[in-house]
């Protein structure tokens, strides 16, 4: 398996590989959660981590082969995206760091060229935290973008820290319930 970042068409880097991936794949299908319908719980920690922050739009997503896929959004209507152009795939790479923050993607080599940064919904702004079970293997991210240049505060940062934990203590016990 590749493990590199790799040039795409568009000049945007994409992700490589998670070191381990077959087994975060393997751990992000067993909890049986892609392509299943919103949830209100998820839907109302999205909205809450945009008013932490104060960007317009968060997103619980997870990554799959091929795709971001959206659990949960506010502020947008994306669904999905392909993995190459999304975010998300960089951020599981941050288990260790916890976060991953570009505060300006327009000066980020990674995103510079990437179809979200140069079109709608134009992000400039983006802060992800890896969702993952104690020191498992991550199987998407919370996040939250803005469409100008933006930072966090330490308290902001804690804040998105302890409602990732609850989103993905809530997608285990999901998990466990079915």
């Amino acid at each position: 398996m590749e493990n590199t970042e790799t040039s795409v068409a568009n000049g945007s880097v994409s992700a490589p590989l998670h070191p381990r991936e077959e087994e975060r794949i393997a751990r992000l299908l067993g909890y049986n959660i892609l392509d299943t319908e919103d949830d209100p719980l998820l839907d109302r920690l999205t909205r809450l981590a945009s008013q932490i922050t104060g960007t317009p739009i968060s997103l619980i997503s997870l990554v799959d082969r091929d795709r971001q896929w959206v659990k949960s959004h506010y502020g947008t209507q994306l669904r999905e995206s392909p993995r190459k152009d999304a975010f998300c795939a960089h951020t599981i790479l941050e288990s260790e760091s916890g976060i991953m923050i570009v505060n300006d993607a327009r000066e980020d080599k990674r995103f510079a060229g990437n179809p979200f940064v140069t079109g709608e919904p134009h992000i400039r702004f983006y802060a992800g935290i890896p969702l993952q079970e104690g020191d498992s293997l991550p199987i998407g991210s919370l996040c939250v973008i803005d469409t100008k240049p933006n930072s966090l505060t330490e308290d902001q940062v804690k804040e998105l820290h302890s409602l990732a934990a609850i989103a993905m203590d809530y997608i285990s016990v999901q998990r466990s319930n079915k």
